[in-house]
């Protein structure tokens, strides 16, 4: 009390009790989520191949069938080795189905690692903000007055910590 301070100058400088250990977690969510994204990225890259398999083993089976079907009706093989044969066709067709399935839901675990990397950072800067406006700096250069509150005791927003007159 008594002192003549400037215009911007640090009047108080508040505990961050909660916010350091909020903004290290923040950050640690940063990571986890980053970890998360590399393995969806590799999920997706894993489901391409099996697509890519998946569609070659299909069109090999369709382009096939008609052969089958030929040597059949020509007497050359029996009703089941044709049948085996459009059996394997549906299955590279299934199989084929479900691989685009998987790229898909790859594709929607890639979204949702980004989104939560967004969220994270966006977490992180908060906490990084809350964790520097613990400084109270004085809007006018004045004489400081006595403190309005003690050692230890919780404050709000907009609680009156110390008043400067000009």
């Amino acid at each position: 009390p008594g002192q003549f301070v400037s215009a911007g100058q640090s009047l108080v400088l508040l505990k961050p009790d909660q916010t350091v250990p909020q903004y290290e977690g923040a950050l640690a969510g940063i990571s986890v989520a980053e970890t998360n994204l590399d393995s969806a990225r590799a999920q997706l890259e894993v489901a391409r191949v099996q697509s890519r398999r998946a569609q070659s083993r299909f069109e090999v089976a369709t382009d096939y069938a008609p052969r089958l079907r030929k040597l059949f009706e020509e007497g050359a093989i029996a009703q089941l080795r044709l049948d085996e044969g459009l059996l394997e066709v549906e299955a590279a067709r299934n199989e084929f189905a479900a691989a685009q399935e998987q790229i898909v839901a790859a594709e929607a675990a890639v979204a949702q690692a980004q989104s939560t990397i967004r969220q994270a950072e966006a977490q992180a800067d908060e906490s990084f903000v809350s964790l520097q406006s613990k400084e109270v700096v004085t809007p006018i250069a004045g004489v400081v007055g006595d403190l309005s509150v003690k050692r230890g005791e919780y404050i709000g927003t907009g609680d009156e910590i110390v008043k400067v007159t000009q």
